[in-house]
């Protein structure tokens, strides 16, 4: 039985490294991260969970695909339990057994994730923007400003479509998106002027096709239409790079055996640098690797098959290298809230470094995660122009001091020890941060449920739920005025009271942009 339990352990460990870079990092940490396999029968694995939330969030979200992980590793059938495997109810062999539900009028709430889910509240952790990580192989030839324009183009493209698409979807081939420049600028954090100099200077042409000056009727224009490729390209250097291998391996000669060498290959091999101080120019129209093969074999006359797996050979040594950085997740809350403070380059240094830290830094306090980089690596991936331009923006902190009101705001997010050589050791979050008015309202928030608690008494949360459910700000402001005796202003109050309005007792709704209460098209502004 030990012996069954510690393949169990193995394999779990294992599942839940695969689904690691698919889930977004506020859910793994909350759910998935402290389960535990306590027991397994050969068929039936019990899994040990923090809360009753964690529970009912990996049951109706995660327990098939699990399942569907675990049997492959384990090679039998597999049925997945999930318990909560709080100390009182485990006994003295080991066996956890689930907790009953008290029986009561008001909620039953796990205290242990009572800040999680406040803070989830207010950030709402699911909606996100996705894009591949390999974008940020692209932000050295667009720059930070245009990198953001595509991000604010993807969301409105994914905000124009009824089906949501999240991780492992692709974006339909050719589908074109229109939308209104203030809402591009909504979601950028640019000026229109800032978009239409970007457009004007062709910084995004090979990732996004724009059709301009086009009319509804005669005095009345259309915005602008923008085309997506399915998948991003490979950057110039990395196409390159590509190409030059297949060619020195016989492309010409022999493509399959050319082909087959390179997919053997680590996608990393592939992955060119630009030369130090080389500008990085923009091709006029970028090739794919299934295109580039395609034109040689041409002249080859190839038997029809061997065309084809050549093509298929081909397209899978881009696809390998495009998903060898895994996924990008960029929270809407930090888009809305934080990239106006931190400025465009500075934020795109912070989603890179998250990145590479989220993938293999190693664990710091606070939610820090440590890498040691260098400031030339740094500045050649936002684009700076001077090295000296990442020590100015990255602030010198110790790398565990914890951030007060003299900290500067970028130190919640990067920082950096003060060292003159020219790698050093930077910590860097990786669960969004709360703004300053939004900690104002989470303490709010704790307030009243400190006080629901010391009492024992949940009646003032559900009445403050029902008035928001109904609609009555106004009383449900005054209502948490009163219980906390605070002074706060009305906005943060009403940040408060939404996200308490947003704790229940049932398994987390969690999805990647489901029943997101934004205009479909983009053709008006999203309320901020």
């Amino acid at each position: 039985m030990t012996s069954l339990l510690a393949q169990a352990q193995a394999a779990w460990s294992d599942a839940v490294s695969q689904l690691r870079y698919t889930l977004n990092r506020a859910d793994y940490e909350a759910w998935v991260r402290d389960a535990r396999p306590i027991s397994f029968d050969g068929e039936t694995l019990t899994v040990g969970v923090a809360n009753s939330y964690a529970r009912d969030w990996l049951e109706s979200r995660l327990q098939s695909t699990l399942e569907t992980y675990l049997r492959a590793l384990l090679n039998r059938p597999i049925k997945l339990v999930f318990v909560v495997s709080g100390n009182r109810a485990e006994k003295a062999s080991g066996t956890i057994v689930p907790q009953a539900a008290p029986i009561s009028r008001t909620p039953h709430l796990d205290l242990s994730a009572l800040s999680l889910r406040l803070r989830d509240a207010l950030i709402q952790p699911h909606r996100v923007v996705f894009i591949p990580g390999y974008f940020l192989r692209w932000l050295p030839y667009i720059g930070t400003r245009a990198g953001w324009l595509y991000v604010a183009l993807r969301q409105a493209h994914f905000l124009a479509n009824t089906t949501p698409h999240g991780p492992g979807h692709k974006i339909p081939s050719g589908q074109a998106v229109e939308v209104q420049r203030a809402t591009l600028a909504y979601w950028s954090n640019l000026t229109p002027r800032t978009i239409n100099n970007i457009l004007n200077r062709g910084l995004l042409k090979p990732l996004v096709r724009v059709e301009r000056d086009r009319h509804l009727y005669a005095n009345r224009q259309a915005p602008n239409r923008y085309i997506f490729t399915a998948d991003l390209p490979l950057t110039p250097h990395d196409f390159q790079k590509v190409m030059q291998f297949l060619e020195a391996h016989g492309l010409e000669q022999d493509p399959l055996a050319a082909l087959a060498q390179a997919v053997q290959l680590p996608a990393s091999f592939f992955l060119a640098e630009i030369p130090s101080g080389e500008a990085a120019d923009l091709p006029e129209q970028v090739q794919t690797v299934r295109e580039a093969v395609a034109e040689h074999l041409q002249r080859l006359h190839l038997p029809q098959e061997e065309t084809a797996k050549a093509l298929q050979m081909a397209e899978l040594l881009e696809t390998a290298i495009l998903e060898s950085a895994g996924k990008l997740f960029i929270t809407w809350y930090f888009i809305q809230r934080h990239l106006p403070r931190l400025g465009h380059t500075l934020a795109w240094i912070y989603i890179a470094l998250r990145h590479e830290a989220e993938r293999g830094g190693q664990r710091g306090a606070g939610g820090f995660r440590i890498l040691r980089k260098s400031a030339r690596e740094i500045a050649w991936q936002a684009r700076l122009k001077k090295i000296r331009y990442v020590r100015d923006l990255i602030p010198p902190l110790p790398l565990d001091a914890p951030p007060d009101i003299h900290t500067p705001p970028a130190a919640a997010f990067v920082r950096r020890e003060a060292s003159r050589s020219a790698a050093f050791k930077i910590a860097v979050q990786t669960v969004d941060p709360l703004t300053p008015e939004d900690e104002a309202a989470y303490r709010v928030a704790t307030m009243l449920m400190a006080s629901c608690i010391q009492q024992k008494d949940f009646s003032l949360l559900v009445t403050l739920q029902e008035l928001m459910k109904a609609g009555k700000m106004e009383e449900a402001l005054g209502l948490l005025r009163r219980a906390t005796s605070t002074t706060a202003p009305n906005d943060i109050l009403g940040r408060a009271a939404e996200a308490l309005a947003a704790l229940s007792t049932e398994a987390p709704k969690i999805s990647l942009g489901e029943d997101a209460d934004f205009p479909q098209g983009g053709q008006n502004l999203p309320a901020a």
